[in-house]
């Protein structure tokens, strides 16, 4: 597990072995702090992104949502680097969300989650707690 070397920010994640991955796209256990809401709606709620992927990403929302739901959740994926989706819940389970990402008109903020991925998954640091 990996924390925010600035401690500025709650930020904390589990490196997997990319082996294992058998999802389309490469997926990370984390812990951001984020803010979600339901579409519509003014009031955002404090939420927990605990994995993120290009694909999608599974929150833990401090309500309840359901599946069908569309919502806004906003994030700094890094430091100074904010980041925010708009999508359909796909999934729940009590209190995590799963949302999908489309694979189209997301490119720029795809990109920016690809690139955290990267840089935190495949680093050659990471590669050799993997062996």
């Amino acid at each position: 597990m990996k924390k925010d070397p600035s401690g500025q920010r709650n930020v904390e994640y589990i490196v997997m072995d990319p082996a294992k991955q058998k999802r389309k796209y490469a997926r990370m256990n984390v812990e951001l702090d984020g803010k979600v809401r339901i579409s519509g709606k003014s009031a955002f709620h404090e939420c927990k992104i605990v994995d993120i992927g290009s694909g999608g990403m599974r929150l833990h929302g401090g309500s309840l949502l359901y599946e069908g739901d569309s919502i806004e959740v906003q994030f700094q994926l890094e430091e100074n680097k904010d980041l925010a989706i708009s999508g359909p819940v796909i999934r729940t389970q009590g209190k995590y969300a799963v949302i999908q990402f489309p694979e189209k008109g997301l490119e720029n903020f795809i990109a920016s989650i690809q690139e955290f991925i990267n840089k935190n998954l495949f680093t050659s640091e990471n590669a050799q707690k993997l062996l």
